[in-house]
């Protein structure tokens, strides 16, 4: 059976935006935990000893960091060295950045090259609210849990769906357009 992580790092997301990630992971019988965060070692602890095929960062995000408004946060370089030393990822497994900017290029990178055993990291490219982030998410995890579309597809998919630029990297293909650029 297929198991996600929730890490919720902000108090402002609403309690309903949580229950919609958990509603879509239950409609794919896929099990799920969330866990509510504010420091680099309650992120640690909660990590530590899981592995799942989903791990979702539910908060405020920009092309550095991830966290809340109130004061934490930490650098994506920091979230892929966690990753790393909890080794809390599935082979294929897809990180969910469910906050603002979790798309953009500069953040993949930031956490490929903080984290070998990361493949796929999915997010909106700017500023978006959480229903719009929702709907996105719904689609990508609707796309590759019950149609086998190949996640950078779903994220396209997402695009077209809500008028919001998601992107998902896979990192075998960030790679090698990498290598040849």
């Amino acid at each position: 059976m297929k198991k996600s992580l929730i890490i919720k790092a902000s108090s402002d997301i609403k309690a309903s935006s949580v229950l919609d990630i958990k509603s879509h992971l239950d409609c794919y019988r896929i099990e799920n935990e969330c866990f509510n965060v504010s420091s680099f070692e309650e992120l640690r602890a909660k990590l530590k000893e899981k592995k799942c095929d989903y791990l979702y960062f539910v908060g405020h995000g920009n092309e550095r960091c991830f966290g809340n408004n109130e004061g934490f946060s930490l650098s994506w370089d920091a979230i892929g060295d966690l990753i790393c030393e909890t080794n809390c990822l599935n082979n294929d497994a897809k990180l969910m950045l469910y906050c603002c900017q979790g798309g953009r290029n500069i953040v993949a990178n930031l956490l490929f090259s903080s984290c070998k055993g990361i493949r796929y990291i999915c997010g909106a490219k700017q500023d978006v609210t959480s229903v719009s982030l929702g709907v996105g998410f719904d689609v990508i995890l609707y796309d590759i849990e019950n149609q086998s579309k190949d996640p950078v597809i779903s994220a396209q998919h997402a695009t077209s769906v809500t008028k919001i630029n998601f992107e998902c990297f896979d990192k075998m293909e960030t790679e090698a357009h990498t290598i040849h650029l």
